[in-house]
């Protein structure tokens, strides 16, 4: 095997560099996931897969969570993973929530922007983007319930490249 010739030496350097920084970029963002997952605590966490095929506008995805142990005041967020095949630079959801016990009853429509003005993903991830939106946060009593439906009011239906929907209550 022939040695490398400088130029191609230099190169050679230089994405080894760039390697090794992308390496060290991946793991300081595993280390802020953990230590920012350790701050809270976890209550519920669910996400729904879409079929393949789109999410059909009269399909609404339930959520139960409960019933809780213990009192608790929580930060409610929902959770969006999307694929290349989104066609869409956001998405409207239609987000229903009734807590039995608290008296917790409310529907919102909230607009959920993916990419930024630039045209760049606002999401994480490789492959699909996963997007999160805080919803509230909430005090939920002992022995609560609570039942949250969402579903989307884009105008496509179904809508294309939704891969999975999901519900996260973090304990303050």
């Amino acid at each position: 095997m022939e040695p490398l010739k400088p130029k191609h030496r230099k190169r050679a350097m230089m994405i080894r560099r760039k390697s090794s920084s992308a390496v060290l970029a991946m793991a300081l963002a595993i280390v802020a996931t953990v230590a920012a997952s350790c701050s809270r605590s976890t209550v519920y966490s669910h996400f729904e897969p879409i079929p393949q095929e789109g999410w059909e506008r009269a399909k609404t995805l339930s959520f139960a969570v409960g019933p809780l142990a213990d009192s608790v005041g929580c930060q409610e967020v929902l959770g969006l993973r999307v694929t290349s095949f989104y066609p869409y630079t956001d998405i409207v959801l239609i987000i229903s929530q009734q807590a039995l016990l608290s008296g917790l009853r409310c529907t919102d429509t909230v607009a959920l922007p993916l990419v930024n003005e630039h045209g760049q993903s606002l999401g994480t991830g490789i492959g699909s983007q996963q997007f999160t939106l805080p919803l509230r946060q909430m005090h939920l009593k002992a022995d609560d319930i609570l039942h949250v439906q969402v579903r989307h009011n884009m105008h496509r239906d179904p809508l294309p490249g939704v891969s999975d929907v999901g519900i996260i209550l973090s304990e303050e």
